[in-house]
């Protein structure tokens, strides 16, 4: 009987840990992750002595920087002090990290800062590390991407999947902001992250799913759109051309980014706005947009919505005077099918585009001018 008890208990110490009827709740470790070091990123502005106290998961609450002789430290010891039992700190731009101890629940590690670069004024802080679990045959990446200490943050940190789970290396689509609701291996599941990240609980999704495909023009050679729900439950980035599953509802986008052939021998579109000739050059696009400014709403079911070109051309300006107004252009975008929104600036290559105002009647060009800020 107890060797049966011995075996029984050996059993479920290796089986996934499931809270409740289709919950499992996946346990989290450090690992090293690509998605990190591409994501992780933190600005710290200096003061006049070239210091910085930030809170952190140390055993402080704190963590003080000196940057100082081309070398940031830190206070890793958490005594309040930077010295030399803090060891020899870590030159901008090397991979060499500062290995800093904090706790997250009931687990302590070390978390390495990667400083990225520094000047005078401020310091770009990055990590490596992610914590790590498996899920349904995926390996998922928890990611600190603002570098706070603390992993688990909605809509500030990420989750991945990763895509070789051999090497624990690179991932799978598009990272993602963390939210109530992900995708994982196409499939829509409910989020809920545990004891200061290091677990997270995994269960169906239990709203409304649909399907996305966005539609771009002949001339387009890829086009993206960062899509965030208006109730901050879910984030995801489609592609032009490629269904994606999202959970059904009202979205908000707030970047989108495109590449266009702009030498279309009609010169319509995008290259009459810039002046491209029929070389057939590719001008690369991109835009942010504020929260509400442009609305997509996803249905249950399938949805397709066009997107890109053609563009229309928005100014913003000042108007002064009388009868007579003048008007001063303060800024001017590029407005897609979807009522996306992108600079109304063009790179080609190494040159940047002129934006350029066109007069057309008739299939033919009668006057065109060069636009200019201000």
């Amino acid at each position: 009987m107890n060797r049966l008890l011995a075996a029984v208990s050996v059993l479920l110490c290796l089986s996934p840990v499931y809270a409740g009827a289709g919950e499992e709740t996946v346990k989290l470790r450090p690992a090293k992750s690509d998605a990190a070091r591409m994501q992780a990123r933190r600005f710290i502005r200096l003061d006049g002595k070239g210091r910085a106290e930030i809170d952190f998961p140390t055993e402080r609450g704190k963590l003080l920087f000196e940057f100082s002789n081309g070398v940031v430290r830190a206070d890793v010891n958490s005594d309040g002090v930077i010295d030399e039992a803090d060891g020899e700190g870590a030159p901008p731009g090397t991979n060499k990290p500062l290995a800093v101890p904090v706790s997250a629940g009931a687990r302590s590690f070390r978390y390495p800062l990667v400083v990225q670069y520094a000047t005078k004024d401020y310091v770009s802080l990055g990590t490596f590390i992610a914590l790590r679990g498996e899920f349904e045959g995926h390996t998922l990446d928890l990611i600190d991407r603002d570098v706070n200490g603390v992993f688990g943050g909605l809509g500030s940190d990420g989750l991945v999947v990763v895509g070789d789970r051999a090497t624990g290396r690179g991932f799978a689509g598009e990272p993602s902001p963390l939210a109530p609701v992900q995708v994982i291996g196409g499939e829509l599941y409910d989020i809920k992250v545990l004891d200061a990240g290091t677990s997270l609980r995994i269960s169906p999704f239990e709203g409304e799913k649909a399907t996305l495909t966005l539609r771009a023009g002949e001339n387009v050679a890829g086009l993206t759109l960062t899509l965030q729900k208006t109730d901050k439950r879910f984030f995801c980035t489609a592609s032009s051309g490629v269904k994606m599953v999202l959970a059904a509802g009202e979205y908000s986008v707030t970047q989108s980014r495109a590449t266009v052939k702009t030498g279309a021998p009609e010169r319509k579109g995008l290259g009459a706005l810039f002046g491209g000739s029929s070389g057939g050059g590719i001008g690369m696009l991109y835009g942010y947009s504020r929260e509400g400014d442009c609305t997509i709403t996803v249905s249950p079911g399938e949805n397709t919505v066009d997107a890109g070109p053609p563009f229309r051309l928005d100014l913003e300006a000042t108007v002064t005077g009388g009868k007579e107004k003048q008007y001063k252009v303060t800024d001017a975008y590029l407005i897609g099918a979807a009522g996306e929104r992108y600079r109304a600036d063009c790179r080609s290559g190494d040159k940047k585009g002129e934006l350029r105002c066109i007069v057309r009647s008739g299939g033919k060009d009668l006057s065109t001018c060069k636009l200019e800020y201000g």
